[in-house]
């Protein structure tokens, strides 16, 4: 199944579908086949998949509910429903994931305080482990020559986050700009 996830993350979506649907079928008792197929969800843009998905889990293994919450917020971003998405990051125990996901939420709200307030609690925890999501927050808040940078240095540190940057909603903002092409040949990524 993590197979299905790289082809995700290379913009082949419904070929990670299948794959990761495969993957289940074959061990329905996989928490990994569940995430994988999560995860691929996500680069497919599947928001209301994604909550069925959690909801399914969250019934069937509560013991998984918090970190489900992450998933949650995520697929409500992805529905643009940053509001719903603050809640779900607040219940979520991993807190750069919390930060990530709230930033990003506040910064869809049109908050720039709150958001402002949960990227410097990600930067003073994890600013050279988490360049990439810190990227990606940049970009969200329109904040493109900071988010560029970021990029950049992530690349510099071999960010393991930059697998996802062709299909990661978080960098939409950046894709009409000559400089994300130009960072896509860069790394490598094959065309669409």
């Amino acid at each position: 199944s993590a197979i299905a996830v790289f082809l995700a993350w290379m913009g082949r979506s419904q070929q990670a579908l299948a794959l990761a649907e495969k993957a289940i079928a074959l061990d329905p008792l996989s928490a990994l086949a569940q995430v994988n197929r999560v995860a691929v969800l996500i680069a497919a843009r599947q928001g209301k998949a994604i909550l069925a998905v959690v909801e399914a889990d969250n019934a069937t293994n509560p013991e998984q509910k918090d970190d489900n919450n992450y998933y949650k917020g995520v697929s409500l971003l992805l529905l643009n429903r940053p509001n719903d998405a603050l809640a779900a990051f607040g219940q979520t125990p991993n807190s750069d994931g919390r930060a990530r996901g709230q930033a990003a939420a506040y910064a869809m709200l049109g908050d720039r305080a709150g958001s402002d307030k949960t990227l410097a609690v990600l930067k003073a925890n994890n600013n050279d482990t988490l360049v990439y999501y810190i990227a990606g927050i940049h970009a969200v808040r329109g904040e493109t020559d900071l988010a560029f940078a970021a990029l950049d240095r992530a690349i510099i540190m071999k960010d393991r986050g930059l697998l996802r940057l062709k299909t990661d909603f978080m960098f939409d903002s950046l894709r009409i700009d000559p400089r994300y092409a130009a960072l896509e040949k860069r790394l490598g990524f094959p065309q669409s």
